[in-house]
């Protein structure tokens, strides 16, 4: 029989710390590129397309993958390994397989610290001007990423407990 013990941590930091980790290592593979954490968020008034995957088990959280219309073509026909027309649907495919990629290496990372996460299916959201408006008693840590095509980010909102439970045998 498992016992659920809780460890306090501050999760939204591990969490971060696992995102850049995987957004830095995966992308890289992806673009040929090695990828720079950049300091300044991304503009939020042009086209962008964003991909959301949610996580449960010992935690319950959101990644939300925005990537600018230049960087998602570029990125997309690395990926892919063909041009990809930002506003058709095998755009928005793509945007969903990079984010269920990236999330599944995080996932990887978080059962190896001992934290269940399972993924859910990926929602893709598209336009100018996007504004993803998230529950208020949530907690987000957003870090953006430079590729020589222009910046993209990452956000993460954990909800409460803000404490990890881990399993124990």
């Amino acid at each position: 029989m498992s016992q659920q013990e809780t460890v306090d941590k501050p999760i939204i930091k591990e969490l971060a710390e696992y995102v850049g980790q995987s957004t830095l290592e995966t992308f890289a593979m992806i673009a040929g590129e090695q990828l720079e954490i950049d300091s300044e968020s991304t503009s939020q008034d042009e086209d962008c397309i964003t991909g959301i995957i949610s996580m449960t088990g010992d935690l319950t959280w959101s990644l939300l993958l925005q990537l600018p219309k230049e960087v998602a073509v570029d990125i997309a026909q690395k990926f892919a390994g063909f041009e990809i027309p930002f506003e058709s649907q095998d755009m928005a495919d793509v945007v969903g397989e990079l984010a269920n990629v990236l999330s599944g290496d995080i996932s990887a990372r978080c059962e190896a610290a001992g934290i269940s996460a399972n993924l859910t299916l990926p929602i893709v959201a598209r336009g100018k001007d996007v504004i993803l408006i998230l529950p208020g008693d949530v907690t987000t840590n957003t870090i953006s990423f430079a590729l020589s095509t222009g910046k993209f980010s990452i956000t993460i909102a954990v909800g409460q407990p803000f404490c990890i439970r881990k399993s124990g045998g």
